[in-house]
């Protein structure tokens, strides 16, 4: 292309800052126009600078004396003037792109001037480099956009975006009669304050107007209480729908099947409908979950006869065909089996046994097993240990109790120690003969072998061991 020997249609008799041409370019040996006009002018620190213009000449003009405007305000120090800012608000990502490298604007004033869907659009894409799941990112991203919708006036914009409209939306939101729960509208703040978060950490704005919101929504009560079920009830659960002739989806042995590995394992609806028969090790009595919500793989045990039962029902299936053909709503399914059972659904304090209740049965039995919190972390699949404490830790109150008096018995060693009469007791040791030195590593290899005392921790040779127990004292090999 040369740029420099055509400037056909430059209208030199108006004394502009800036110059607009048509550069050329040879094809097949003849000269040619290129389509769009393209202006020079000399930026703030006196660099020519060249931008594509538009295919109309007098259009092209009017954008060079909008983008000398941007330069007249840099060499000044003066704020953008009302019509420049509307101007810069209708360009293209790619040309504010442009002028944030030259310097005419930063990039968080060029963020401003892009709506807010193109900045959701960069916030999915940051959010799938970070390895959040596709579920995540819809439920995060469809969240936020229902925010900026329903916000009065609708948020368009970056600068639309204030703490007082998403307030009145958040409390909307409940307010209504199938309104959201506080939990969910904490999950919707949360969704907000991240994607703002990452704006300003992005450069795309100074702060965040979102920053400190509360609106009492950090509260996480649910408005759905879980139960967990008793024995009794699961088992008589499994029975009825296994011999369940009502029409569903699935066929009765299935459902009772799917209830019971959902008690053993805690896997959750969203596990159970990614399932596939090759996912199941019959062999070492495994299922690997590879699409589960935190997007990682992992790897649960099976009982070994829940493992042979799974067998004998997924026998001469296909490895990619669905383990279980699970319903989306899948509380109506176990509500149904649960009436037909004689179980409630809800009980006398308002607590609910839908599906979800099944790992919150799975999390319940494993705590009152006595099995530790990281275990049961580590079944359940939570994120954070606190989690697990969170919904689990009542469980746990009296096992400070059982470790304290499993400590060792202070009073008695001491009474021991001192003797009927509250003297001191002199404790001997096993007599220790010290040898030359030119004859210890001769006897290295014939040294008995040594214990510790359980509670007065000396070492003791394995021939004394007779006469410490007989002092009522208790030996730990070393």
């Amino acid at each position: 292309m040369n740029e420099q020997t055509d400037i056909h249609g430059d209208d030199r008799k108006e004394k502009e800052p800036f110059r607009i041409w048509k550069p050329t370019y040879e094809s097949a040996g003849k000269k040619k126009r290129v389509n769009k006009w393209w202006i020079e002018l000399r930026d703030h620190n006196g660099i020519v600078r060249r931008l594509p213009g538009l295919r109309e000449k007098n259009a092209t003009r009017a954008f060079g004396r909008n983008i000398q405007a941007l330069v007249s305000a840099k060499q000044s120090g003066e704020p953008l003037s009302p019509g420049t800012i509307d101007w810069l608000s209708g360009q293209s990502p790619k040309m504010l792109k442009r002028f944030v490298e030259i310097g005419f604007i930063n990039d968080r004033f060029a963020a401003n001037q892009r709506p807010l869907n193109d900045h959701l659009e960069d916030f999915r894409t940051h959010l799938k480099a970070k390895g959040t799941t596709e579920q995540q990112i819809k439920q995060l991203v469809s969240r936020v956009t229902r925010i900026f919708n329903e916000c009065e006036p609708k948020c368009i914009w970056w600068r639309d975006i204030t703490a007082t409209a998403v307030k009145r939306i958040l409390v909307d939101l409940q307010a209504q009669e199938d309104g959201i729960s506080k939990r969910t509208a904490h999950g919707y703040l949360q969704a907000v304050q991240e994607f703002a978060t990452w704006m300003v950490e992005d450069k795309r704005a100074y702060e965040s107007p979102v920053k400190g919101i509360e609106v009492n929504v950090k509260e996480t009560d649910a408005k759905v209480v879980r139960r967990a079920l008793t024995l009794a009830e699961v088992v008589k659960l499994l029975v009825v729908t296994r011999h369940s002739t009502r029409e569903a989806k699935m066929s009765g042995l299935a459902r009772s099947l799917v209830y019971r590995l959902a008690v053993e394992t805690g896997m959750r609806r969203g596990d159970f409908r990614a399932l596939k028969v090759g996912s199941f090790d019959f062999e070492r009595c495994t299922v690997t979950l590879r699409k589960s919500k935190n997007g990682k793989v992992k790897v649960l045990p099976l009982r070994a006869d829940t493992a042979k039962e799974l067998q004998e029902y997924m026998l001469n299936r296909l490895p990619g065909a669905p383990a279980f053909d699970v319903p989306t709503k899948t509380s109506d399914m176990i509500a149904a089996d649960l009436e037909e059972a004689g179980i409630r659904y809800v009980d006398d304090l308002g607590q609910v046994a839908d599906f979800h209740a099944l790992r919150h049965t799975a999390g319940t039995w494993l705590g009152f097993a006595g099995t530790h919190p990281n275990v049961i972390k580590d079944v359940l699949r939570h994120s954070d240990i606190r989690l697990t404490m969170d919904r689990y830790g009542h469980l746990f109150d009296g096992e400070s109790r059982k470790a304290v008096e499993s400590l060792p018995n202070l009073a008695e060693a001491v009474q021991q120690a001192t003797g009927t009469d509250g003297k001191p007791v002199e404790v001997t040791g096993p007599k220790v003969v010290e040898d030359p030195p030119e004859k210890l590593g001769a006897k290295l290899g014939a040294f008995p072998r040594l214990g510790a005392c359980g509670r007065c921790l000396a070492p003791v040779a394995a021939t004394d061991q007779a006469e410490h127990f007989a002092r009522g004292t208790r030996v730990r090999p070393g």
